[in-house]
């Protein structure tokens, strides 16, 4: 994928026939943002979207944290970032094939939402719970707070024990079953 909106309209069109049961968008970083303009794609064809959580991630009208010195990625640079995140063992990175399989991925991913500019006035009309690690170098509550300027509906921060990659250890699988328990009586 090379464009955000258009990654978020073909997830919405592969998702959208689930309309009719509660459905709920969960993004992790870049896919947090993929996530509310997927829900944004929905709500356009008339699909209601319950809730979002945006984990680990600013919000969308934020600027994001530039990797490198604002050239050509480099792939170096790149995999430097990936460990101070602490999501990537330095190890695996340290492995040509294995860099060369994953950092290509990764670096399309990384330009692509640095392409992404965020239209003023889009909103979510549903709950968005952002999710925030409290050890998280690059998102912090404030960042996580902003969410609530894209949505109409609810918002909640909850702060999680880790870094940017704390789901690895620890998905917040019961923090999402909380904020969705009203949902699976409506069902």
């Amino acid at each position: 994928a090379t464009d955000l909106r258009g990654l978020a309209g073909e997830i919405a069109e592969g998702i959208r026939h689930l309309n009719d049961r509660p459905l709920a968008l969960f993004g992790h970083s870049m896919g947090a943002v993929v996530a509310f303009e997927t829900a944004l794609r929905l709500r356009e064809t008339g699909v209601r979207v319950s809730h979002v959580f945006a984990s680990a991630a600013r919000a969308p009208q934020l600027p994001g944290v530039p990797i490198g010195d604002g050239g050509p990625l480099d792939q170096d640079a790149v995999a430097e970032a990936l460990i101070a995140l602490g999501g990537t063992d330095a190890q695996a990175l340290a492995d040509p094939m294995l860099r060369e399989l994953i950092l290509p991925y990764v670096c399309a991913d990384l330009i692509m939402l640095d392409a992404y500019v965020h239209r003023p006035g889009s909103r979510l009309d549903c709950p968005v719970t952002a999710i925030v690690g409290d050890a998280d170098q690059q998102v912090g509550a404030a960042h996580a707070d902003a969410w609530a300027e894209v949505t109409s509906g609810p918002f909640r921060r909850r702060t999680v024990s880790g870094d940017h990659f704390y789901l690895t250890p620890r998905p917040p699988f019961a923090l999402i079953g909380e904020a969705l328990s009203p949902l699976s009586t409506r069902a």
